[in-house]
C-alpha cells in the first residue's frame, strides 16, 4: 500500500468475490492497521455464486468485520445498458464497491488484480489498437470515473498467480474456484487460457517480458504526460464554464506524437467519463485544426464540438455555451415588405415590424433600454427592408459618432463580437444601406429627427 501513499490507520473497502487472489488480499490486508471494510459483488452468473456470498460473509463476520454485498442479475441488467456481459458486469460491480465507499467514508478501494491479470490486460489493449495508454497497463493506485476522491489500489501488481495461490497453501486459506474463468465466451479467458498458452510457445518467458515491456511503457508514458501537461501550459489553455480554448499558433508547431497527446488530454478534460478517445477523434480534430483558417465547427465523436475562429480553437460538448443565447442570428437572407407584421428571422428568432408617431413614443428613442429594438425615420426610402448577413467592405454609420461612418468589420472588433458570431449575425438595409444592426444603435442617417412624424420600429424577439 506505500506505493499509493495510503496512511496506516485509514478505511479501505476490499473487493472479495472468495477467489484465491481476493482471500490472499484479504488475509494480507487484515494483518495491516487498517479499517478494513469487505465488499462481495453476486453477478449471478453460476448456480453457486450464492453459496460464494456467503461464504465471504462468513469470513468477516468471523473476523468482525462489516460486510456489504449486492445481487444482480447481470444479464438482464447488461441487456437493459446495452452492454456486453463482461462490461456491464464491470461497470455494475464497481458502481456498488465505490457506492459503499463513499458510505463509509473510506479513502481507497482495494482490489487483488495481480501481474497475470496485467499480462491479460496489456494483451487484450493491444487487440483492441489501444495506444501506449492501454499498453501500459494498470496502475497501482489511480482515480476513476466512479470516485474523483477515493482511490482505486491494486497492491498486488508485482505479485504472480503462482505466489498467491502459494500464499493461500501455506497459510490454511480456504477459497473458491471460479469455473466461468475457463469459458472461452469471455474475450479474457480466451486471452488466458488460448493465447497466452500459445505465445508461451514461442517464447516461455512471453508473461515476463510482456511485464517488463509493460513496466517500461509505464514509464516512457508518464515522461509523456509531464511534458504534455507542460504543453497545456504553454498553449495558453483557458477552461470556463464547459469551454476550453487553445491557441492553434501555438499548437501547430508540436510534433506529431505530442499534439496526440495534448489532444487527448483536453479532450478529457471536457469530459473525464470517457476512457476511450478513438484515433478517428484526435485526427478529425488535427484535420480541423490544420484548417484553422476557415471559421468552423465540427462535431469530433460522442458529443464533442471544436470550433475554430480567430487563431483560437475551443472544445466543449455543448456549442450553446459557446454561441451565446443572446446573439442574432439569420439563416437565410431575405427582402421584406414593410408592413405592420411579425417575420421569421430563423428557427430561432423573428422581427416585428409596427409603425408609430414621435408623440406617442416620446423620448424612450434617447435612450433606448432595448437594444434589439430601434425606432427608424424611413419615410423617403422604398416601402421594403432587406436581412443579410454582413460583408466584406461593409461601412455604418452608427447614430452617436456625429455621421461618421465605420468599416463594420472594425466595428465587430470594437464591440468585441467573436468571428463565429458575426457571420450569422442580422444586418438590416434599405436601398443598399445598412439601417439597424440588432442588438446596437441604429443608423446616424435614419435617426428620429424634429421633422419626423411616422417611425418605423423593428424589434427582434427571441422565441422562448
Amino acid at each position: 500500500m506505500n506505493k499509493c501513499a495510503i496512511p496506516d490507520h485509514s478505511r479501505l473497502v476490499v473487493a472479495v468475490s472468495g477467489g484465491p487472489d481476493s482471500i490472499c488480499l484479504f488475509d494480507l490486508i487484515y494483518r495491516l492497521p487498517y479499517q478494513t471494510t469487505v465488499v462481495h459483488f453476486n453477478h449471478q452468473l453460476r448456480p453457486e455464486s450464492d453459496e460464494e456470498m456467503r461464504f465471504v460473509k462468513s469470513i468477516a463476520e468471523g473476523k468482525k468485520i462489516p460486510f456489504f454485498s449486492r445481487s444482480i442479475n447481470i444479464h438482464e441488467f447488461a441487456s437493459s445498458e446495452g452492454l456486453g456481459i463482461e462490461e456491464a458486469a464491470r461497470r455494475a460491480r464497481y458502481e456498488f464497491i465505490f457506492h459503499v465507499a463513499a458510505e463509509t467514508k473510506s479513502q481507497a478501494v482495494v482490489t487483488a488484480h495481480h501481474a497475470d491479470d496485467q499480462v491479460e490486460t496489456v494483451l487484450m489493449n493491444f487487440i483492441r489498437g489501444a495506444g501506449l495508454k492501454g499498453l501500459s497497463g494498470m496502475t497501482f493506485c489511480q482515480r476513476t470515473n466512479f470516485s474523483e476522491k477515493i482511490l482505486l489500489a491494486r497492491p498486488m501488481l508485482d505479485f504472480r498467480k503462482a505466489e498467491l495461490l502459494a500464499y493461500c497453501q501455506d497459510n490454511g486459506l480456504q477459497y473458491y474456484v471460479d469455473e466461468s474463468n475457463y469459458e472461452p465466451v469471455y474475450f479474457r479467458n480466451r486471452i488466458r487460457n488460448e493465447l497466452i498458452p500459445l505465445l508461451r510457445e514461442y517464447n516461455p518467458n512471453f508473461i515476463e517480458t510482456v511485464l517488463r515491456n509493460q513496466k517500461a511503457l509505464a514509464d516512457d508514458l508518464r515522461y509523456i504526460l509531464e511534458i504534455t501537461n507542460s504543453t497545456l501550459n504553454d498553449l495558453l489553455v483557458n477552461e470556463k464554464e464547459g469551454v476550453l480554448t487553445f491557441s492553434i499558433e501555438k499548437f501547430s508547431p508540436l510534433p506529431d506524437a505530442l499534439k496526440n497527446y495534448v489532444l487527448k488530454e483536453l479532450i478529457q478534460r471536457i469530459n473525464p467519463d470517457w476512457t476511450d478517445i478513438s484515433f478517428e477523434m484526435i485526427k478529425t480534430a488535427r484535420t480541423v485544426l490544420e484548417k484553422s483558417n476557415w471559421t468552423q465547427q465540427r462535431i469530433l465523436g460522442k458529443g464533442i464540438y471544436m470550433l475554430i475562429e480567430g487563431g483560437e480553437a475551443a472544445l466543449t460538448s455543448n456549442p450553446g455555451l459557446v454561441w451565446q443565447k443572446n446573439w442574432p442570428s439569420i439563416q437565410t437572407e431575405k427582402t421584406i415588405l414593410i408592413s405592420e407584421n411579425e417575420i421569421d428571422v430563423d428557427e430561432k428568432w423573428s422581427l416585428e415590424m409596427t409603425f408609430t408617431s414621435v408623440e406617442k413614443i416620446g423620448e424612450i428613442y434617447l435612450n433606448n433600454p432595448n437594444p434589439l429594438a430601434a425606432y427608424l425615420d424611413i419615410v423617403n426610402h422604398k416601402n421594403e427592408i432587406r436581412i443579410r448577413r454582413w460583408q466584406p467592405g461593409d461601412t455604418y454609420y452608427p447614430l452617436g459618432m456625429g455621421g461618421k461612418s465605420v468599416k463594420l468589420s472594425d466595428f465587430w472588433i470594437n464591440h468585441k463580437i467573436p468571428k463565429r458570431a458575426k457571420e450569422l449575425w442580422p444586418v438590416i438595409e434599405s436601398q443598399g444601406e445598412i439601417i439597424w444592426i440588432p442588438g446596437f444603435q441604429p443608423s446616424h442617417h435614419f435617426r428620429i429627427k424634429e421633422d419626423t412624424d411616422r417611425v418605423l420600429v423593428l424589434q427582434l424577439r427571441k422565441r422562448p
